[in-house]
């Protein structure tokens, strides 16, 4: 965390109270610098001179620092303060300077308004560069997205061509034998080679009748599959975990070098049945999010795994962050809401919408935590059935 000592003043001169103004005055325009701060000998905070009152008496006999420190001493904050907090002392309280204090209330460094408006450019910088980062990850996603819905798309539409290729090649090839079948149907009933019983005329019938609903059959074949396709675009398919997770790994390349973290898979990931989008939705914001929220100081350390349990499959994903406390589970996947406070980035969106995946594949989604220790997210799958076509 960025604290105080940060933003503290390089253009400041210090002296002691008996020092000569002219003396004070020369070294701070050999500096310029524009405060002086005056210390005792045990370096304790006593009052701070700016460099405009020095100037003005330094001709005025033999004056020294001591008679120009103000009655009302500067503010004042510990050295330990969160940065983030000293812009809205300065807004706030009116003041252009502030001293920053040990533990023990020893001098550590003066924070000027100048200093202040540096490390924010500095900061606006960081996060502007932090957005581009975003940015470029995020069309990177959409580029990847792009690739599998037209491969997707691709191999569906070759599916249905070739369906269509066979369909047609059906009902054109079955038409003529049924179409004879009929025809000797018609032979054999009309008593032109011979007169049949009432059994053989039964029988006749039946074969006419069976072979022209075969053929009926058969040219409505193509329009039913037609029809079907219209109506669920969206037909489930075989989608292997792993293929999953490399994506992410590329799409999410720049945040898990940024943290050096270490993606790890518990031996092999399971095919399942699904969707592909629903799956990349859920398991990318699952693993950012691990990444995202282990502390600083630690390497960000995620393990995938799956297994299957009572004929459903479970895929997990632990980290070793910080952990959860204090939240409702059912709170935490709503939109908006973090865990975690405000210090790390992101909308608070990430669970609401692995849990909307989770939901659309029939599945659902929940988690432990142990404080200090990580989280364990798990998504549990609906019973398997395999893909249509099998």
């Amino acid at each position: 965390m960025t604290t105080a000592v940060q933003l503290i003043s390089k253009r400041v001169v210090t002296g002691q109270s008996e020092d000569r103004l002219a003396d004070v005055a020369k070294r701070m325009r050999e500096c310029s610098a524009e405060v002086c701060v005056v210390l005792s000998e045990a370096r304790r905070f006593l009052g701070l001179v700016r460099l405009a009152d020095v100037a003005m008496r330094t001709s005025a006999g033999r004056r020294i620092l001591a008679d120009l420190i103000a009655e009302t001493p500067p503010l004042q904050v510990d050295e330990a303060t969160p940065a983030s907090s000293i812009p809205d002392l300065f807004s706030q309280r009116s003041v252009y300077d502030v001293v920053v204090v040990s533990g023990e209330s020893e001098y550590v460094g003066v924070i000027t308004a100048e200093s202040l408006f540096d490390w924010m450019r500095i900061e606006q910088a960081k996060a502007q560069k932090e957005l581009e980062v975003l940015l470029d990850e995020r069309e990177r996603l959409n580029l990847l997205l792009e690739k599998k819905v037209e491969e997707r798309t691709a191999a569906l539409r070759a599916s249905v061509e070739a369906f269509k290729t066979t369909s047609t090649t059906f009902s054109h090839d079955v038409r003529s034998p049924l179409r004879s079948i009929q025809a000797f149907a018609e032979i054999l009933l009309s008593g032109e080679h011979g007169t049949l019983d009432s059994q053989g005329v039964v029988m006749g019938q039946k074969i006419k009748r069976a072979a022209a609903r075969l053929e009926a059959l058969a040219d409505d074949v193509l329009e039913k599959a037609q029809r079907t396709f219209a109506d669920n675009p969206a037909l489930p398919e075989e989608v292997d975990l792993n293929e999953v997770v490399d994506d992410i790994m590329q799409f999410h390349s720049v945040l898990f070098a940024s943290r050096k973290a270490v993606i790890s898979r518990r031996g092999k990931l399971h095919v399942v049945t699904g969707r592909y989008i629903p799956f990349l939705q859920i398991f990318a914001n699952l693993v950012a999010n691990a990444v995202k929220y282990v502390p600083d100081d630690r390497q960000p350390f995620v393990e995938v795994w799956s297994e299957e349990m009572e004929g459903r499959i479970r895929v997990c994903v632990r980290d070793n962050g910080r952990g959860i406390s204090g939240v409702n589970g059912h709170d935490l996947f709503k939109p908006f809401s973090r865990a975690t406070g405000p210090n790390r980035d992101g909308m608070g969106l990430g669970l609401a919408i692995a849990q909307s995946a989770a939901e659309s594949l029939g599945g659902r989604i929940g988690f432990e935590s142990e404080v200090g220790s990580g989280s364990t997210f798990t998504v549990t799958l609906p019973p398997q059935a395999p893909p249509p076509g099998r």
